[in-house]
């Protein structure tokens, strides 16, 4: 799996349709990163020919509804009594797992 901190865009529209585009510099750090796995991967031993990606898939999503943005200091959206308490509220994306 390879895993990289995003930039922070997107949004949500009105209707509730979902826009997460990958920028330049999302791309270039997935590159970068399926370049050094494959290399990891090959002088671990695994034959190249059988080392492969597949579709992108966003997880832990996390950034999206900040505070100071779209929450107040009381994680309070505009609309009254709606509040927002997850990985959402973060001030940005996650980076890749610590150790």
């Amino acid at each position: 799996m390879i895993k990289i901190k995003d930039d922070i865009s997107g949004g949500i529209t009105m209707e509730g349709d979902i826009s997460k585009p990958m920028t330049e510099a999302d791309r270039f750090r997935q590159n970068h990163a399926a370049v050094a796995a494959r290399r990891i991967l090959i002088k671990a031993g695994a034959d190249p020919d059988t080392i492969f990606m597949t579709p992108m898939r966003g997880t832990h999503p996390s950034g999206t509804v900040r505070i100071g943005h779209m929450l107040d200091r009381d994680l309070q959206t505009e609309v009254k009594n709606l509040y927002v308490c997850d990985a959402s509220t973060f001030p940005e994306a996650w980076t890749g797992p610590r150790c």
